[in-house]
């Protein structure tokens, strides 16, 4: 965000003692009402407020505010140390509705503690929030002004929350746990699951500073013009109806719209330190600069990843992103970042090939099966080379690189992507036929059984497995197969999903999602990237778990061997667990 135009002088921070601004924002003067909504007329008196500076070092006591900045052009004026200062219409809706009638109200709020002007602040500042966020008594997610139905929602939050019993299914009325009802209303009453929708569809969710801002918090407080909602209380009902829906409630008004998925990951993943898989994971996520999408999550890397990407908005983009990939496949010592190349680029970024471009978007529905290959990546359920490790060796500029690579086959074919697309059954059929395509010279089929290939490739040969309240990963075995006809079956006949059914589909979405089936002259099958066309070659590289496929650029050169562009990782079926892997036909390869 370009800084502010205000005659404020901003006294410069020391680095060395952890320094911070606090807002003070200064009892109500003169104000005749609170807006309740952001189009409401303004306060009749100026929000008045002023600037301290503290050290994190002595642990001073503040709030923060989570917000999401809005529109940089509209903005309104606060007075702060005397001086006008513009802010967003968004953070002075929200100054409003926080100003307390009485009492100063001490805040830490990026847009006016940072001084924005100065980039080198901004940076160090930056790299601070980790501890803002974690030392705050509260965080304020601030959501806009109170819409119709949010207190309704909070009394149901309130009560599902604080009482684990209560069933949600209707059909539990009149038992002894007792069935959740509000104001003769429940989960399955559009005039309940109206407000929820909407509270799990406001930006704030959309953000990707949200994701550290709420991670980190020791308590959070969700408010949407004067009314508070306890971050705990709702986390809590959410688990409360996540169990039900497993045990014995059904609540498929709320599930089937997905409506809670998005926040549901965010409390899964906002204590990991995969960095890398939190990057794929939350890509979706807005920012009004693109090298926010890694600085605005940093703080929930490991330490030594922090102190080797270190905020610094000094350096281009494209830099910043190929030094995440740089330094991913240094400290884990596998190349899974590069499974994370997907969508269409978009931004004129110049990334290299094989360094994925955290500002691509996909639909929703494609983003979560998208998600879930992820998860199945991280479960390390594969293993195409064997224990390895990557032998990369960057240029000065880390826009190619030099790696051993085994070749193993060319694509002989891919489906086609027909516009408008095939339908399900129509596709599977297309792929059955691409599955027995064999070269007639070839006597010998790489596959024992081409059928069991088939099955097992369109779910990668992985099947998902109870374990508590969540799903693991195996390798399927001969017995899995029916969990195939099953799918198979359900897919001709356009009826409902039954748990077997659907957790198969779940897998073949993943699996099959911005990918296309392939067979190669070898008669290997498999999924590819959807940008793969005849002739692309299909190779195994140190440290990959899995395989990929690249495209050859020029032939040959006597220094470098194939220089070639990487289209992104596959599932071949026959390589994913070393079957193949050969370190005596290894040969090298630039990658651009």
């Amino acid at each position: 965000m370009e800084a502010p135009h205000s005659t404020l002088s901003y006294i410069p921070l020391s680095k060395e003692r952890r320094e911070i601004r606090l807002l003070h924002v200064h009892p109500m003067h003169g104000a005749t009402k609170v807006p309740s909504s952001s189009q409401d007329s303004p306060r009749d008196a100026p929000i008045r407020c002023s600037l301290s500076i503290v050290s994190l070092n002595d642990s001073p006591s503040f709030d923060a505010l989570s917000y999401v900045w809005g529109e940089p052009k509209r903005v309104q004026n606060v007075i702060i140390n005397g001086h006008k200062f513009p802010i967003t219409a968004n953070l002075h809706l929200a100054l409003t509705h926080l100003q307390l009638p009485n009492q100063e109200r001490i805040m830490w709020i990026d847009a006016v503690c940072i001084n924005q002007g100065d980039i080198e602040e901004r940076a160090n500042q930056v790299a601070n929030m980790v501890h803002v966020f974690g030392m705050a008594s509260t965080v304020i997610a601030f959501l806009g002004p109170e819409f119709e139905g949010f207190e309704l929602m909070m009394e149901y939050v309130q009560m599902v929350g604080n009482n684990p019993n209560l069933h949600y299914d209707p059909a539990f009325k009149g038992q002894i746990d007792g069935h959740a009802q509000c104001r003769n209303m429940d989960i399955e009453s559009k005039g309940l699951t109206d407000p929820i929708r909407h509270f799990f569809s406001l930006p704030w969710h959309d953000r990707v500073w949200t994701i550290q801002e709420y991670a980190k918090a020791k308590r959070i407080m969700f408010q949407c013009g004067q009314q508070t909602l306890d971050g705990a209380l709702l986390n809590r009902a959410l688990e409360n109806l996540d169990l039900h829906s497993k045990h014995c409630c059904s609540v498929k008004s709320l599930y089937t719209a997905e409506v809670t998925y998005e926040f549901e990951l965010l409390n899964r993943m906002s204590k990991s330190q995969q960095f890398e898989l939190l990057l794929a994971l939350f890509r979706s996520r807005k920012s009004h600069d693109p090298r926010d999408k890694v600085y605005g999550l940093l703080s929930l890397a490991s330490p030594e990843l922090r102190d080797k990407l270190m905020p610094d908005y000094h350096v281009p983009t494209a830099e910043v992103y190929q030094k995440v990939v740089a330094i991913s496949i240094e400290k884990s010592q596998s190349l899974e970042v590069l499974s994370y190349t997907y969508g269409t680029r978009h931004l004129p970024l110049g990334l290299p090939s094989f360094v994925p471009d955290w500002t691509t978007l996909a639909p929703q529905d494609e983003l979560r099966d998208f998600r879930g290959r992820c998860a199945i990546l991280s479960a390390e359920v594969y293993n195409a080379s064997k224990t390895t490790t990557p032998r990369f060796t960057f240029s000065a500029s880390r826009a190619a690189v030099t790696t051993p690579a085994q070749i193993i086959d060319v694509i002989a074919e891919v489906e086609n992507l027909e516009t408008p697309p095939l339908g399900r059954k129509e596709r599977l059929k297309d792929h059955f036929r691409m599955a027995w395509l064999r070269n007639s010279n070839d006597a010998t089929d790489v596959y024992p059984s081409r059928s069991g290939a088939f099955w097992r490739t369109l779910c990668g040969s992985i099947a998902l497995v109870p374990a508590g309240s969540i799903f693991e990963y195996r390798r399927v075995s001969s017995t899995d197969i029916r969990k195939f006809l099953q799918w198979e079956s359900w897919l001709n006949s356009d009826s409902v999903v039954e748990n077997s059914d659907a957790n198969y589909h779940t897998l073949y979405s993943a699996v099959s999602v911005g990918r296309i089936f392939f067979i190669t002259k070898k008669g290997y099958i498999g999924w590819a990237p959807e940008t793969s066309a005849k002739g692309d070659c299909v190779v195994l590289m140190p440290g990959g778990s899995v395989p990929y496929v690249l495209r050859a650029q020029g032939g040959r050169t006597r220094r470098s061997g194939v220089v070639a562009t990487f289209l992104g990782d596959a599932y071949v079926h026959g390589l994913m667990h070393g079957e193949v892997y050969d370190e005596a036909e290894l040969e090298t390869i630039t990658l651009i």
